[in-house]
């Protein structure tokens, strides 16, 4: 019953590999070249798929969304120092009012005040 089946299948894999083997090794390289051609291709013509509107990570992909959530990206600050800017999550806030604080407290030292 299997050779029935899939005979035809492992005569064509059977071909398939005895044509690999009496390959060079130039035409080796050359087949994975254009191999590797096609599949840079296919991944610059990628889109990726971002349906949440996620922040994109260092290779171009969106951030998991537990890491989003992890990381209180989910939530929107809003500064009224800097004139109601919005950041997401609470570090890049911080680091503002920190900064402006700085920004107060040198300028109070200094004795002017902008």
């Amino acid at each position: 019953m299997y050779t029935l089946t899939h005979g035809e299948q492992r005569h064509v894999t059977h071909e398939n590999a005895q044509g690999k083997q009496a390959r060079t090794g130039e035409e080796q390289e050359e087949e994975e070249e254009q191999i590797s051609d096609s599949e840079s291709e296919d991944e610059k013509n990628e889109i990726t798929y971002n349906p949440k509107n996620l922040p994109l990570g260092w290779d171009g992909k969106p951030v998991p969304y537990w890491l989003y959530k992890f990381h209180g990206l989910n939530i929107n600050y809003n500064c009224e120092i800097c004139g109601n800017y919005t950041y997401q999550g609470p570090k890049p806030s911080s680091n503002t009012l920190l900064n402006s604080i700085m920004l107060m407290v040198t300028f109070y030292v200094q004795g002017t005040i902008p």
